[in-house]
């Protein structure tokens, strides 16, 4: 398969042309996918990134968030615009700093494809790097709905490792986020209408009301860790995180950490009523 060169933004979707439509199981095929993606992170994209996740802009004057990586997971799949699912699982192992004003190259395949309980799951893996040197790289599983005739030809999904139960005390004070319609819709940019930016979609796909983005958890872990262990977790740590519940518009997060060892922590992410939405670990460097 020939590899094509792409440009892509940072912190936004690729521009919508005519033809723009969303990335469906189908269109998945085991192996590299067809481009290979630049970007460079401009002060600018930091500013956005920040003020959608309350974070400070003068955190990152010599680097950008490494949290901000998370739009290259999605335009890697180019020039498809958005993807036709729901996001199950999120691995990412933090090697380096994100580096602005520097082009960085992103690669991403497809490393499986399998079925579980009538869904269909595509997990890809993305890595970025500053010419030779590989500052993350992440792995996306995504859920889809699939032809029935399609359950019988893909490998069951294998069953993920137990996350340790939430302990009744734990260390920190969190980060909380407030996602306000407002904040999502920002975080999507200016003009989009999807489930995300949409009552009368959400609704009409079965929701009560526009569905939060998961990169808003994932966001706030990552803060709140990068703030706590600073590089014994942003040079070297391991975070796999489970989506296992939906956030609402309006609805407040709160993202909490406890110690299992001296290099593990189990992490998660909670609504006001204490139910989890994210859950997950993370072992430090």
């Amino acid at each position: 398969m020939s590899n094509t060169l792409i440009e892509v933004p940072a912190v936004n979707k690729i521009p919508k042309v005519n033809d723009s439509r969303s990335i469906n199981w189908e269109d998945f095929e085991l192996g590299p996918l067809p481009s290979t993606c630049t970007m460079t992170i401009s002060q600018e994209n930091i500013d956005r990134w920040c003020a959608l996740y309350n974070d400070d802009p003068e955190l990152y004057l010599k680097h950008a968030p490494n949290y901000i990586t998370y739009y290259s997971g999605q335009n890697i799949v180019t020039p498809f615009r958005d993807i036709s699912a729901g996001l199950a699982t999120l691995e990412v192992d933090f090697y380096h700093s994100i580096p602005s004003d520097i082009a960085l190259t992103i690669t991403g395949q497809v490393i499986n494809k399998s079925v579980r309980k009538g869904r269909g799951y595509v997990e890809w893996e993305t890595s970025i790097y500053e010419k030779d040197n590989l500052l993350q790289s992440n792995r996306r599983s995504w859920f889809f709905t699939i032809p029935e005739d399609d359950i019988k030809k893909f490998p069951e999904k294998e069953a993920s490792s137990p996350i340790p139960p939430r302990p009744e005390i734990w260390e920190t004070e969190g980060l909380s986020l407030l996602l306000s319609q407002d904040r999502m819709n920002d975080f999507e940019g200016p003009g989009e209408i999807n489930g995300h930016t949409n009552v009368e979609l959400a609704k009409k796909q079965g929701n009560p009301g526009p569905l939060a983005q998961g990169a808003f958890g994932f966001g706030l872990i990552t803060r709140l860790l990068a703030k706590d262990f600073t590089n014994q977790f942003t040079h070297g740590g391991k975070m796999s995180l489970k989506f296992v519940r939906p956030v609402w518009a309006g609805e407040q997060i709160h993202a909490f950490y406890s110690i299992i060892d001296d290099k593990s922590l189990r992490v998660w992410v909670e609504k006001d009523n204490k139910e989890e939405v994210i859950v997950g670990t993370v072992l430090l460097a």
